[in-house]
């Protein structure tokens, strides 16, 4: 409970003590006085002062239940007030992120291309006679209404609907993403404080039969935006928002999903959000319309939602927008496109295919200069007329995606980049591959790139990594015993046998690290993190269980006094219990949220966690040497002399226990944190020669540089499913 919740609850008990303790002082009263007057025998005494027990019972039965009625009421309206400014902060947060995508997206440069919609067909969605006869269906004049162009479509959602649920229609490339994004930053804008925040979701990671959709979009919500896996109440911050209806989905790339998934999504859709939820959901119309009839079992129509269909641009939009484009009319770079602008309006393959937003997109990016750069080594347009090349429009929409990525990588004197249009064909296939090997997703996010690898491997690099790390430590420690315990002059033996040490600290630190590894579970995929939490589980016990074995066993293998042993036992456990129990809290909401960002955080969740683990070794060893002490006290005979010995065996004991901390920090961070896991994968990677060493500077470049990939919170998506899809070919073909 917050302030304000605790000071209306302080308030009601002041006030409901007030008002007890009249009848209740009276009550008293009344019993002390007829049993003062002694003229009640003994059973009238016994009723008096049950009577007045129950008066006083009864009072402070209601004032408890007003106290807490009124608790739970103060409760429950700070909780909305709570998730309501959560919302207002995350909305500011969504529309920053996608005003700067539509900006490296190009999408109003030169000018937003003029899409227009119709009216879908009648059997792509409930008649308009059944959707305004539904209870709270705002009138609207018809079908007929829903035409508009690409500026109407935040008018259209909020006032043209009959409910604030829209289907959105299109063939490959026809700007559906587009208008999402247009939708998205005009409901934004027009967004008033506690109303829903609109959220683009890709449908290809869905499976219906899996996960309802609100446990999807819940994890989706975690994924994209780290900072609403933290804990609300008892829920992470993305439930909290789902469960009061303050996340307005747009859901892009129905298509997308496994085609016998289709139609079971849209009953789960139905299911999971009431016809007064609004939602968007787009999708190919061929895809669409099969869903609508499934061989199997009775079609669903998704209830409450009208449909439009995005139509193709026509011969003077494409020709003026390519125009434009290349500088106008008179320019130079224009007079190239002329074959081209000829065929437009006729039904040969170039201009069948040069009717989509994302077929100009392409050809303006491949064709075109861009500011700065001379048309020199530029490819003619021309080619594009060439019907022996290209017999079909597919022909020529293969063409543009496979001289795409060369042509975004081309050099530029005032944008240099570190990588050939060769390299990043390569390591962008390397990525569309890694994608299609586990879930078939959209998303390239750092943290899960461990996943996409086979799990033997990943277990290989973290047993290869923390036996690294136990060997050093294993390797100083012994070299402490030495320094501290043995004689100058017997130093340079104990040294020439450090070769040997290794090869014996390397096969025992081989066997922890395996086990290490084992019982943690390390190669699961962790979430992104920003700082520290000790919330143990109840696998923790047995954890420590183990590990406090574990450390007996090792303190064993240094000594084979009996009391080091105990010690050793007793101090692991307690040191086992505490680093178990740390989990990791996810990224800030109020923060700019970017993949760079996110890695970030997460290093600093890292440094912050192997300092905490050094400070409890350092403390853990000499505590260790205490518990030795006062085990040993019976047999210490001259504690004059204790003084020199007991200081060598503090400083040994410091030594080790750091020892031991730095190997527990390798395994808790591969555990615990996301950025050490991502260390390991991508110099694997790169020693492969699959991804650049830096990836995360390679793809923030694809992105806002090249235009390849775009942003969603903190992963990134190739700009396309088809230029995903291409790539994939040619990883698949190396």
């Amino acid at each position: 409970m917050g302030t304000r919740g605790r000071r209306r609850v302080r308030v009601a008990l002041w006030g409901s003590g007030v008002a007890v303790a009249f009848p209740v002082m009276w009550g008293l009263l009344w019993t002390a006085e007829a049993l003062h007057s002694k003229s009640l025998d003994v059973g009238d005494q016994a009723g008096v002062l049950s009577f007045g027990a129950a008066v006083v019972g009864l009072v402070v039965s209601v004032v408890s239940l007003l106290v807490a009625w009124l608790s739970y009421r103060a409760d429950r309206q700070e909780n909305i007030a709570e998730v309501t400014e959560l919302a207002d902060a995350f909305a500011a947060s969504v529309r920053a992120e996608w005003e700067t995508e539509a900006r490296l997206r190009r999408l109003n440069d030169p000018y937003p291309l003029p899409v227009s919609w119709q009216a879908a067909s009648a059997e792509l969605a409930e008649p308009w006679s059944t959707l305004t006869a539904r209870p709270g269906a705002r009138s609207t004049a018809g079908p007929e209404d829903l035409a508009g162009q690409y500026e109407d479509i935040g008018t259209l959602f909020r006032d043209r609907l009959p409910f604030r649920r829209l289907i959105l229609l299109g063939e490959p490339g026809t700007g559906k993403s587009m208008v999402l994004v247009r939708l998205l930053l005009d409901l934004c804008a027009e967004r008033q404080n506690g109303d829903p925040v609109p959220v683009l979701f890709s449908l290809s990671s869905w499976n219906p039969a899996a996960e309802e959709l609100s446990q999807w979009l819940e994890r989706q919500l975690r994924i994209h935006h780290p900072a609403l896996a933290a804990q609300h109440r008892g829920v992470t911050r993305a439930r909290a928002l789902l469960d009061h209806r303050l996340v307005l989905p747009l859901l892009d790339g129905f298509d997308e999903m496994a085609p016998h998934a289709q139609a079971v999504a849209l009953d789960a859709v139905n299911q999971a959000l009431p016809v007064d939820w609004p939602f968007v959901l787009s999708s190919r119309t061929t895809e669409y319309r099969r869903a609508l009839e499934p061989d199997d079992g009775v079609p669903v129509r998704l209830n409450g939602a009208a449909a439009i269909t995005l139509q193709p641009l026509d011969a003077a939009a494409a020709s003026t927008y390519l125009i434009r484009d290349a500088g106008g009319a008179h320019s130079s770079a224009a007079g190239r496109w002329a074959p081209v602008l000829t065929s437009l309006g006729t039904n040969s393959p170039a201009a069948t295919a040069l009717k989509t937003p994302l077929a100009l997109f392409l050809a303006r990016t491949i064709y075109n200069p861009r500011p700065g750069e001379g048309r020199g080594g530029l490819p003619d347009p021309g080619d594009l007329c060439n019907e022996g090349r290209f017999p079909d429009a597919n022909a020529v929409l293969t063409h543009l995606f496979r001289a795409y990525v060369p042509a975004a990588y081309r050099p530029h004197p005032q944008s240099p980049c570190a990588w050939t249009a060769e390299q990043a064909q390569h390591y962008l296939g390397t990525l569309a591959g890694l994608l299609e090997q586990r879930d078939s997703g959209t998303d390239i996010a750092w943290w899960d790139l461990a996943s996409r690898l086979p799990r033997s491997v990943m277990m290989f690099l973290k047993v290869v990594a923390l036996t690294v790390f136990t060997t050093f430590c294993f390797f100083c420690v012994l070299l402490a015993n030495d320094l501290f315990f043995y004689a100058p002059d017997h130093v340079s033996f104990y040294v020439t046998e450090s070769l040997g040490r290794l090869g014996v600290g390397f096969l025992f630190s081989t066997v922890i690290s395996v086990a290490f590894v084992l019982l943690l579970q390390i190669a699961e995929r962790e979430v992104p993190a920003v700082k520290l939490q000790w919330r143990p589980s109840r696998s923790v016990l047995y954890r420590t269980a183990l590990a406090g074995c574990a450390g007996g066993v090792v303190l064993a293998f240094f000594t084979f006094d009996t009391p080091d042993r105990v010690a050793g036992f007793f101090v692991s456990t307690v040191l086992a219990g505490v680093l178990t129990g740390w989990r990791v809290a996810p990224t800030d909401l109020t923060r700019k949220t970017s993949p760079l960002h996110v890695l970030a955080e997460d290093r600093r969740s890292l440094i912050a966690l192997s300092v905490r683990m050094a400070a409890l070794g350092l403390l853990g060893g000499p505590t260790v040497f205490a518990v030795v002490v006062l085990i040993n006290w019976a047999n210490v005979d001259d504690w004059q002399n204790f003084g020199p010995v007991g200081m060598w065996h503090f400083a040994f004991y410091m030594v080790l226990g750091l020892g031991v901390s730095i190997s527990f920090t390798a395994a808790i961070a591969l555990h615990r944190t996301a950025s050490a896991p991502w260390f390991l994968v991508r110099h694997y990677l790169a020693f492969r020669r699959l991804l650049p060493r830096d990836l995360l500077a390679f793809l923030q470049d694809a992105h806002e540089k090249r235009g390849v990939l775009r942003q969603v919170g903190a992963v990134y998506q190739f700009r396309h499913l088809h230029l995903q899809q291409q790539l994939r070919a040619t990883f698949s073909d190396e």
